[in-house]
Protein backbone atom coordinates (compact mmCIF):
# COMPACT_ATOMS: atom_id res chain seq x y z
CA UNK A 1 0.00 0.00 0.00
CA UNK A 2 1.18 3.13 -1.15
CA UNK A 3 1.71 5.66 1.97
CA UNK A 4 1.84 9.00 2.17
CA UNK A 5 4.66 11.56 3.34
CA UNK A 6 3.95 13.95 6.23
CA UNK A 7 5.60 16.87 8.01
CA UNK A 8 7.83 15.96 10.98
CA UNK A 9 7.16 17.64 14.11
CA UNK A 10 10.77 17.05 15.51
CA UNK A 11 12.06 18.74 12.55
CA UNK A 12 14.37 22.23 14.19
CA UNK A 13 13.76 25.89 13.85
CA UNK A 14 13.21 27.77 10.48
CA UNK A 15 15.72 30.69 9.98
CA UNK A 16 12.56 33.60 10.02
CA UNK A 17 12.41 31.47 14.17
CA UNK A 18 15.38 32.18 14.75
CA UNK A 19 15.76 35.37 14.05
CA UNK A 20 12.60 36.57 15.78
CA UNK A 21 13.80 34.89 19.02
CA UNK A 22 17.08 36.72 18.89
CA UNK A 23 15.13 39.72 18.47
CA UNK A 24 12.82 39.13 21.57
CA UNK A 25 16.39 38.37 23.51
CA UNK A 26 18.32 41.38 22.13
CA UNK A 27 15.53 43.46 23.50
CA UNK A 28 14.54 41.81 26.62
CA UNK A 29 18.51 41.88 27.51
CA UNK A 30 18.47 45.76 26.28
CA UNK A 31 15.79 46.35 29.04
CA UNK A 32 17.29 44.26 31.51
CA UNK A 33 20.35 46.63 31.16
CA UNK A 34 18.79 49.46 31.06
CA UNK A 35 16.80 48.72 34.25
CA UNK A 36 19.90 47.49 35.95
CA UNK A 37 21.87 50.76 34.94
CA UNK A 38 18.85 52.77 35.86
CA UNK A 39 18.56 51.22 39.34
CA UNK A 40 22.54 51.70 39.76
CA UNK A 41 22.10 55.45 38.77
CA UNK A 42 19.20 55.93 41.59
CA UNK A 43 21.56 54.22 44.30
CA UNK A 44 23.93 56.25 43.64
CA UNK A 45 22.03 59.26 43.35
CA UNK A 46 20.59 58.19 47.06
CA UNK A 47 23.66 57.21 48.16
CA UNK A 48 25.11 60.90 47.26
CA UNK A 49 21.89 62.81 48.65
CA UNK A 50 22.22 60.63 51.99
CA UNK A 51 26.04 62.11 51.57
CA UNK A 52 25.18 66.01 51.16
CA UNK A 53 22.45 65.68 54.16
CA UNK A 54 25.23 64.56 56.39
CA UNK A 55 27.55 66.98 55.60
CA UNK A 56 25.19 69.78 56.24
CA UNK A 57 23.57 68.24 59.81
CA UNK A 58 27.58 67.76 60.49
CA UNK A 59 27.76 71.40 59.64
CA UNK A 60 25.37 72.24 61.54
CA UNK A 61 25.97 70.73 65.15
CA UNK A 62 29.68 72.07 64.75
CA UNK A 63 28.25 76.02 64.39
CA UNK A 64 25.52 75.19 67.09
CA UNK A 65 27.30 73.60 69.78
CA UNK A 66 29.62 76.86 69.55
CA UNK A 67 27.18 79.21 69.39
CA UNK A 68 25.47 77.87 72.54
CA UNK A 69 29.41 78.50 74.17
CA UNK A 70 29.72 81.61 73.15
CA UNK A 71 29.95 84.41 75.49
CA UNK A 72 31.07 82.41 78.38
CA UNK A 73 32.33 84.26 81.17
CA UNK A 74 32.10 87.82 79.24
CA UNK A 75 30.19 90.94 79.56
CA UNK A 76 27.72 92.63 76.95
CA UNK A 77 30.44 95.07 76.56
CA UNK A 78 33.09 92.88 75.21
CA UNK A 79 31.94 91.77 71.59
CA UNK A 80 31.57 87.59 72.02
CA UNK A 81 29.42 87.44 68.60
CA UNK A 82 30.41 89.16 65.56
CA UNK A 83 28.55 88.46 61.94
CA UNK A 84 29.91 89.89 58.91
CA UNK A 85 27.43 89.86 56.18
CA UNK A 86 28.65 88.72 52.51
CA UNK A 87 28.53 91.77 49.88
CA UNK A 88 25.88 91.09 46.83
CA UNK A 89 24.58 88.09 48.39
CA UNK A 90 28.24 86.22 48.96
CA UNK A 91 28.63 83.95 52.23
CA UNK A 92 28.54 85.20 55.47
CA UNK A 93 31.24 85.07 58.41
CA UNK A 94 30.91 84.22 61.96
CA UNK A 95 33.12 84.79 64.82
CA UNK A 96 32.29 83.34 68.22
CA UNK A 97 34.43 84.18 71.58
CA UNK A 98 34.32 82.88 75.27
CA UNK A 99 36.46 83.64 78.35
CA UNK A 100 38.54 80.47 79.09
CA UNK A 101 39.68 81.88 82.61
CA UNK A 102 37.18 83.94 85.46
CA UNK A 103 39.92 86.19 86.17
CA UNK A 104 40.11 89.09 83.83
CA UNK A 105 43.57 91.63 84.26
CA UNK A 106 42.52 95.04 83.84
CA UNK A 107 44.79 97.27 82.25
CA UNK A 108 46.02 99.87 85.10
CA UNK A 109 48.60 102.09 82.81
CA UNK A 110 48.13 103.16 79.49
CA UNK A 111 49.81 101.26 76.77
CA UNK A 112 50.74 102.30 73.22
CA UNK A 113 50.89 100.79 70.24
CA UNK A 114 54.40 99.75 68.95
CA UNK A 115 56.10 99.59 71.82
CA UNK A 116 56.41 96.85 74.35
CA UNK A 117 54.80 98.32 77.13
CA UNK A 118 54.11 96.01 79.91
CA UNK A 119 50.15 95.10 80.95
CA UNK A 120 49.97 96.43 84.37
CA UNK A 121 47.35 94.94 86.32
CA UNK A 122 48.43 96.07 89.63
CA UNK A 123 49.90 99.00 90.73
CA UNK A 124 51.05 100.73 94.14
CA UNK A 125 48.20 102.59 95.48
CA UNK A 126 44.27 102.69 95.89
CA UNK A 127 42.94 102.32 91.78
CA UNK A 128 39.99 100.20 92.61
CA UNK A 129 40.63 97.26 90.29
CA UNK A 130 44.36 97.88 90.74
CA UNK A 131 45.28 97.56 94.23
CA UNK A 132 48.49 94.96 94.92
CA UNK A 133 46.75 92.80 97.42
CA UNK A 134 43.53 92.33 95.34
CA UNK A 135 45.32 91.04 92.51
CA UNK A 136 46.62 87.34 93.85
CA UNK A 137 44.50 85.12 92.54
CA UNK A 138 44.42 86.59 88.94
CA UNK A 139 48.29 86.19 89.39
CA UNK A 140 48.16 82.89 90.19
CA UNK A 141 45.52 81.77 88.05
CA UNK A 142 47.63 83.63 85.24
CA UNK A 143 50.94 82.08 86.04
CA UNK A 144 49.33 78.19 86.43
CA UNK A 145 48.10 79.08 82.81
CA UNK A 146 50.94 79.83 81.26
CA UNK A 147 52.87 77.37 82.99
CA UNK A 148 50.17 74.78 81.10
CA UNK A 149 51.16 76.11 78.07
CA UNK A 150 54.40 75.13 77.87
CA UNK A 151 55.68 78.93 79.14
CA UNK A 152 54.34 80.81 76.44
CA UNK A 153 50.52 81.31 76.33
CA UNK A 154 47.95 83.98 73.86
CA UNK A 155 46.07 85.92 75.58
CA UNK A 156 43.62 88.92 74.28
CA UNK A 157 43.40 92.69 75.14
CA UNK A 158 40.28 94.53 74.48
CA UNK A 159 38.92 98.64 75.15
CA UNK A 160 35.46 98.89 75.50
CA UNK A 161 36.39 102.91 74.82
CA UNK A 162 37.64 101.93 71.83
CA UNK A 163 36.43 98.87 70.28
CA UNK A 164 39.71 98.16 69.57
CA UNK A 165 41.34 94.69 70.55
CA UNK A 166 44.20 91.98 69.80
CA UNK A 167 45.42 88.95 70.54
CA UNK A 168 49.34 89.06 71.77
CA UNK A 169 51.70 86.29 72.78
CA UNK A 170 53.23 86.62 76.54
CA UNK A 171 55.71 84.47 77.87
CA UNK A 172 56.39 85.97 81.62
CA UNK A 173 53.81 87.42 84.31
CA UNK A 174 56.02 89.57 86.67
CA UNK A 175 54.69 90.51 90.99
CA UNK A 176 57.44 92.95 92.13
CA UNK A 177 55.79 93.05 95.40
CA UNK A 178 54.28 96.56 94.47
CA UNK A 179 53.60 95.98 91.17
CA UNK A 180 52.28 92.74 88.54
CA UNK A 181 52.53 93.18 85.19
CA UNK A 182 52.29 90.74 81.86
CA UNK A 183 55.21 91.55 79.40
CA UNK A 184 54.27 91.21 75.84
CA UNK A 185 56.57 89.04 73.53
CA UNK A 186 55.79 91.50 70.54
CA UNK A 187 54.76 95.20 70.04
CA UNK A 188 51.81 96.30 70.56
CA UNK A 189 49.54 96.97 67.20
CA UNK A 190 46.50 98.96 69.38
CA UNK A 191 46.90 101.63 72.08
CA UNK A 192 45.02 101.05 75.52
CA UNK A 193 43.45 103.34 77.81
CA UNK A 194 42.82 102.98 81.51
CA UNK A 195 39.36 102.92 82.25
CA UNK A 196 37.31 99.70 81.20
CA UNK A 197 40.41 98.23 78.60
CA UNK A 198 41.24 94.56 80.22
CA UNK A 199 43.40 91.24 79.43
CA UNK A 200 41.32 87.75 78.84
CA UNK A 201 42.15 84.79 77.92
CA UNK A 202 39.84 83.81 75.05
CA UNK A 203 38.53 81.19 72.91
CA UNK A 204 38.00 83.05 69.18
CA UNK A 205 36.31 80.44 66.57
CA UNK A 206 35.92 82.31 63.04
CA UNK A 207 34.02 80.28 60.87
CA UNK A 208 33.73 81.25 56.84
CA UNK A 209 32.85 79.52 53.48
CA UNK A 210 36.28 79.28 51.32
CA UNK A 211 35.37 77.20 48.12
CA UNK A 212 33.37 74.54 49.08
CA UNK A 213 35.01 74.35 52.36
CA UNK A 214 33.46 75.52 55.55
CA UNK A 215 36.68 76.98 57.68
CA UNK A 216 37.95 77.11 61.06
CA UNK A 217 40.15 80.02 62.12
CA UNK A 218 41.06 79.98 65.44
CA UNK A 219 42.38 83.04 68.04
CA UNK A 220 42.62 84.67 64.70
CA UNK A 221 45.83 82.75 62.77
CA UNK A 222 44.50 83.15 59.50
CA UNK A 223 47.58 81.93 57.96
CA UNK A 224 46.34 78.47 59.24
CA UNK A 225 43.16 77.63 58.59
CA UNK A 226 41.30 74.42 59.28
CA UNK A 227 38.50 72.90 56.72
CA UNK A 228 36.29 71.51 58.71
CA UNK A 229 33.31 70.61 56.47
CA UNK A 230 33.37 69.54 52.75
CA UNK A 231 31.02 70.09 50.16
CA UNK A 232 28.69 73.45 51.03
CA UNK A 233 27.95 75.72 48.43
CA UNK A 234 26.63 78.90 50.66
CA UNK A 235 26.70 79.73 54.17
CA UNK A 236 24.49 82.80 55.04
CA UNK A 237 23.37 83.93 58.52
CA UNK A 238 20.94 86.79 60.54
CA UNK A 239 20.48 87.46 64.12
CA UNK A 240 16.92 87.89 65.87
CA UNK A 241 17.24 90.12 68.80
CA UNK A 242 15.36 89.75 71.94
CA UNK A 243 13.09 93.05 70.83
CA UNK A 244 12.11 91.19 67.49
CA UNK A 245 14.38 92.82 64.65
CA UNK A 246 16.70 90.87 62.75
CA UNK A 247 20.05 92.15 62.01
CA UNK A 248 22.44 91.05 58.71
CA UNK A 249 25.64 91.65 60.40
CA UNK A 250 26.42 92.51 64.14
CA UNK A 251 29.78 94.06 65.31
CA UNK A 252 31.90 95.22 67.92
CA UNK A 253 29.21 98.01 68.74
CA UNK A 254 26.10 95.78 69.19
CA UNK A 255 25.02 94.16 72.77
CA UNK A 256 25.18 90.30 72.31
CA UNK A 257 23.27 89.97 75.25
CA UNK A 258 20.33 91.26 73.52
CA UNK A 259 20.53 88.26 70.71
CA UNK A 260 17.35 86.00 71.08
CA UNK A 261 19.02 83.44 67.90
CA UNK A 262 21.47 83.44 65.17
CA UNK A 263 19.72 82.02 62.14
CA UNK A 264 22.03 79.44 60.19
CA UNK A 265 20.95 79.14 56.46
CA UNK A 266 23.42 76.16 54.89
CA UNK A 267 23.24 75.01 50.94
CA UNK A 268 24.90 72.11 49.44
CA UNK A 269 24.60 70.36 45.81
CA UNK A 270 26.51 67.69 44.09
CA UNK A 271 26.51 68.07 40.26
CA UNK A 272 28.26 64.92 39.73
CA UNK A 273 25.44 62.52 39.25
CA UNK A 274 22.95 63.01 36.01
CA UNK A 275 20.21 64.57 38.78
CA UNK A 276 21.94 67.35 40.69
CA UNK A 277 21.57 67.40 44.34
CA UNK A 278 20.88 70.94 45.92
CA UNK A 279 20.01 70.88 49.98
CA UNK A 280 19.25 73.59 52.05
CA UNK A 281 18.86 73.13 56.01
CA UNK A 282 18.28 76.08 58.54
CA UNK A 283 18.38 76.20 61.98
CA UNK A 284 18.64 78.48 64.42
CA UNK A 285 20.87 78.55 67.93
CA UNK A 286 20.11 80.47 71.47
CA UNK A 287 23.60 81.37 72.56
CA UNK A 288 23.03 80.45 76.31
CA UNK A 289 25.55 82.72 78.17
CA UNK A 290 23.06 85.03 77.35
CA UNK A 291 21.18 84.08 80.58
CA UNK A 292 24.37 84.66 82.76
CA UNK A 293 24.32 89.01 82.17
Amino acid sequence: MLRLSTPSSAKGMTIVELLVASSIASVLLAVAATTFLTQRELVGHDLKRTAVNQNLRSAIDILGMNIRLAGENLSGTFPAIELTDGSSGAPDELILRRNLLDEVLKICTPITNATTDPLYFAIGGTTPGCIHSDQAQSFSSWTTYLSSQGGTALAYAYDPASQLGEFFWFSAITDTGSDMFVQPDDSWTQSYGVGQAAAYIIEQWHFRLDGENIQLIVDGNIANPQNVIFGVSDFQATITKSDGSTMTSFGVSDDWTEIQSINITLTANDTSSLQAIDRTLNASFFPRNVLSN
